[in-house]
């Protein structure tokens, strides 16, 4: 099996999408009221457009009458799942993407400098996480939209991944370069996302405009849910 930066994303949006869409037709066969990526703006203003915006997986009526929405979790694959599922490193060109084992509906994007515009990021969400409903208004079954978006956190590198866990095709990723002490090391930016229905295309554009935006290495990957265990 050929693995790419493609089949990767492809293979992670394909796992994600399949069970979502089990999910949902088990929740509307038991309550046909059951509505699916409903879209749900906060009201509080401290948070910024398009941030404040997130789409809950499922909303209905539980027993005693109270809408509630639920969200669905699937973690990363682990090797006992997947014998591929471990970290691959590409170089595309001047740009070196690291992808861990991640799950579409929480995938935590870092990548090494802070935003040269901080619209970069709302005019993305804008476009993918449609807030006019485009896909429903159009009859479409799903949204084909990402749910939910953090805002971008600022970290330093210390704790990046451990470089004996990447394979790949590329040259190593993982190189080490003499560093100066007296330069200051690059600040980490991290966005978190829940890519929801969001074609795989939603996934490679984001790679593309940080990429444009100076960008020099992106990681993909996603922690287990909080009391899982990772095998």
């Amino acid at each position: 099996m050929t693995i790419s930066l493609i089949s990767l994303i492809d293979s992670a949006h394909a796992r994600y999408t399949e069970y979502f869409a089990d999910a949902v037709t088990r929740a509307k066969s038991e309550n046909p009221d059951v509505v699916s990526e409903f879209l749900i703006p906060l009201s509080d203003d401290s948070i910024p457009f398009p941030y404040r915006h997130f789409r809950a997986d499922l909303m209905g009526e539980d027993e005693d009458d109270n809408t509630r929405a639920v969200e669905l979790w699937q973690d990363p694959p682990s090797e006992e799942d997947d014998p591929h599922a471990r970290a691959y490193a590409f170089n595309l060109g001047t740009v070196r993407v690291e992808v861990h084992p991640f799950t579409w509906c929480a995938a935590q994007i870092t990548f090494d400098h802070a935003l040269s515009d901080e619209s970069l990021i709302a005019d993305y969400l804008e476009e993918w996480m449609d807030p006019q409903d485009r896909a429903y208004d159009n009859g479409e079954p799903f949204a084909f939209a990402i749910h939910s978006a953090t805002q971008i956190q600022q970290s330093s590198p210390e704790s990046e991944a451990d470089p004996e866990t990447a394979t790949g095709r590329s040259t190593d990723l993982y190189a080490a370069e003499e560093w100066d002490e007296d330069d200051t090391p690059p600040r980490l930016s991290t966005l978190t996302l829940d890519l929801g229905t969001a074609p795989a295309e939603a996934l490679l554009d984001l790679i593309e405009r940080l990429t444009h935006d100076g960008a020099t290495e992106i990681l993909i990957r996603s922690n287990f849910r909080e009391g899982d265990d990772e095998e």
